[in-house]
């Protein structure tokens, strides 16, 4: 795992295909707007998060990355509500 205390550095990285970035939508916004960083799930973005997961594009075809993004999709089964109290997300609950 890499660390970065810098955003720009974090995202570089992303950007060049050494992993995924967790970072502000202010400073990835130019990432996605220009196509070289994606959300990885876009579908779980609500409305005035102030963060991204994402990663480049192409990486989603490997299959250890696929892997990764279904464990950690099936980690997603509760969405934050508020701070005390947490609610199935609907799209995931039969």
């Amino acid at each position: 795992m890499m660390v970065f205390e810098n955003a720009a550095l974090a995202l570089d990285a992303a950007e060049k295909g050494f992993g995924i970035v967790l970072e502000s939508n202010l400073l990835s916004a130019e990432a996605e707007t220009a196509g070289r960083l994606v959300p990885i799930f876009p579908e779980y973005q609500r409305d005035g998060r102030e963060h991204k997961l994402m990663w480049r594009e192409k990486r989603g075809a490997e299959p250890k990355i696929r892997s990764f993004r279904d464990w950690l999709e099936s980690q997603l089964r509760y969405d934050f509500v508020d701070e005390e109290a947490y609610e199935p997300v609907a799209a995931l609950v039969d």
